[in-house]
């Protein structure tokens, strides 16, 4: 009886340490996110695609805009191997009201066409810049040229 006793208690003791060296194993190889590979991954229709998609979905938004808040949001997001976007943040916002916007951009974009790596499908950590950036009026441009006096010598 002591033998048997002995062996389950040993069993207890080793099941845990084996089934989570086994899952550790498993999450490592489900899901490696690279930075660099040797196909990046890309939206469909390439770069052109994505600058299109970018000017036609990001809205300035209007209390940004009133308050002359401008700048590049860099947002980072990691394509999965089935090409969907997932754990994306801002890595270096400008002001919380262009931060929400870009996420929302983002959040938005239709599947990518994932990374490869030696032939296989893999996820892939990615980092876009966002730039939000206001036009100046053009009578302001104007007026500051009339104002000016130039001196042309021969």
């Amino acid at each position: 009886m002591k033998k048997y006793t002995w062996i389950l208690v040993i069993m207890l003791f080793l099941s845990p340490v084996l089934g989570f060296s086994q899952n550790e194993e498993w999450i490592k190889e489900q899901d490696e996110v690279y930075t660099i590979v040797e196909q990046m991954p890309e939206m469909p229709g390439g770069r052109g695609a994505l600058y299109a998609f970018l000017s036609k979905n990001v809205k300035y938004p209007l209390k940004a805009k009133s308050k002359g808040i401008q700048g590049k949001v860099f947002v980072n997001f990691t394509v999965s191997k089935d090409g969907t976007l997932r754990d994306i943040k801002i890595i270096r916002g400008v002001h919380k009201l262009l931060d929400k916007e870009a996420l929302r951009v983002i959040k938005s974009m239709p599947t990518w066409k994932p990374g490869m790596q030696r032939g296989k499908k893999v996820s892939v950590s990615y980092n876009l810049p966002i730039s939000f950036v206001l036009k100046k009026k053009s009578k302001h441009i104007h007026e500051k040229l009339k104002q000016s006096t130039f001196n042309l010598r021969p």
